[in-house]
């Protein structure tokens, strides 16, 4: 999967303190969304040691998630691009990878560079840029 742990770390950033993300989330960690906040959160935070293993677990459901997508996907993406879709389904969940109906199709038919123009054409975009395009730019290359 590449540098897989390194990119997301390095697009997520660590907060041991709760923090509200892009999409009014409640976030902790290495971009972990959290279910509910207790005050002792709120108050406290976590340590970093709970933080990365929040993270080996967000990460181990993100690789969960990949392998629920079309065989035919998986089939004709080399592990650089299995990298992009595990991190898409870290940051987005697997529904919300299942929403990009027109790159799955396009990663299908083996059109990266579709695939890459249909990451940046959408909201996910909008929110965090440097991010979808870094990864648009790995799925269009491999």
């Amino acid at each position: 999967m590449g540098d897989l742990l390194e990119r997301i770390k390095h697009h997520e950033g660590c907060r041991l303190r709760p923090y509200v993300d892009t999409t009014g989330h409640y976030t902790i960690g290495w971009g972990h969304k959290m279910e509910s906040v207790g005050s002792s959160i709120l108050a406290d935070g976590i340590t970093q040691d709970e933080a990365d293993h929040l993270l080996d677990v967000d990460i181990e459901i993100a690789k969960n998630a990949l392998s629920r997508l079309p065989v035919m996907v998986l089939n004709n993406c080399n592990d650089m691009r299995r990298g992009v879709l595990t991190e898409m389904c870290f940051q987005l969940g697997y529904s919300g990878v299942l929403k990009f109906k027109r790159m799955l199709a396009a990663i299908e038919q083996g059109n990266f560079g579709l695939a890459a123009v249909e990451m940046i054409d959408s909201l996910w975009y909008d929110q965090t840029p440097s991010r979808v395009e870094e990864m648009a730019a790995i799925m269009r290359s491999g």
